[in-house]
């Protein structure tokens, strides 16, 4: 076992350049310790506060717009909103700062889905493959043929399984045969 951990040791005149992208963590910490605030300039006074601007607070906000109501207010500490779904950019591309992924919705998702139509994900029922994101064992779990480099898929006793793909309109599907 200890040599497994070896490689996990602190390596010494060894950095790596980084650090947090956003310091708002401070003023969530604040306000977990209940510490004071300066007293607010002005008061606005709104039938209805979104706390947060991650997915779920954006996903409210849109729903409620579409359903004509506008009297809310989003809170965000972050100068930018989007939480774990918030992206940079350099010279070369966007790339994505945390969660991007959300698993294909069924048919019975059906606000997940006019979303994703708003968004130019999802066109008549079908997807726009350049926003679907597979890793190589998804990629040759749903039929397809396994990337160069990636190895096979092994069950818990180190056996190859088999697989017989299953398509449908959502997109390819993977489902194990039988022994």
């Amino acid at each position: 076992m200890s040599a497994a951990l070896v490689g996990l040791s602190c390596k010494a005149g060894r950095s790596i350049a980084g650090g947090f992208a956003d310091g708002s963590y401070v003023i969530g910490h604040r306000l977990r310790d209940r510490e004071p605030f300066p007293t607010p300039a002005r008061t606005v006074r709104v039938p209805l506060v979104i706390v947060g601007g991650g997915v779920a607070g954006l996903a409210a906000a849109w729903r409620l717009d579409k359903r004509r109501f506008h009297d809310f207010v989003v809170l965000e500490m972050e100068q930018r909103a989007g939480g774990n779904a918030r992206w940079g950019e350099n010279d070369v591309t966007a790339y994505p700062w945390a969660a991007h992924y959300v698993p294909v919705p069924g048919r019975r998702a059906a606000l997940v889905r006019e979303l994703f139509e708003e968004l130019g994900v999802l066109h008549g029922g079908q997807w726009e493959e350049r926003y679907l994101c597979f890793d190589p064992q998804e990629r040759h779990r749903a039929g397809r043929a396994r990337p160069t480099g990636v190895p096979p898929l092994r069950d818990a006793h180190g056996r190859v399984p088999r697989h017989r793909p299953i398509h449908d309109p959502h997109g390819a599907r993977s489902k194990p045969l039988a022994p």
